[in-house]
């Protein structure tokens, strides 16, 4: 009896470490692809990001305001400001290691 227990004990310990195996193996080939993939993605967000900051000032400024007007001015100066406060925070925030 105490035999057949011992050899479940082995069976099932085997197949654990044969599951952890897999899993350290999974668990490195996403960590690698995702490391590959990170700057795709920052780049990504700096595309989208200047993609609407374009429109904005190409298109939706021009057509509320006159561009040498002073509210059109000062629209195009808040804008600025915002689109670098933007770019500010997310280069600080690409910089920060994971965890801080």
């Amino acid at each position: 009896s105490w035999r057949i227990n011992l050899d479940k004990m082995r069976l099932m310990d085997a197949l654990c470490l044969r599951c952890m195996w897999c899993c350290d193996v999974v668990e490195w080939w996403i960590d690698t692809l995702l490391r590959m993939m990170g700057p795709c993605y920052v780049l990504l967000a700096f595309c989208l990001i200047l993609g609407v900051v374009h429109v904005y000032f190409t298109v939706v400024l021009p057509l509320h305001f006159p561009l040498g007007s002073p509210a059109g001015l000062l629209h195009s100066a808040f804008g600025l400001t915002l689109v670098s406060n933007i770019f500010f925070n997310y280069i600080l925030c690409i910089r920060t290691d994971p965890g801080n």
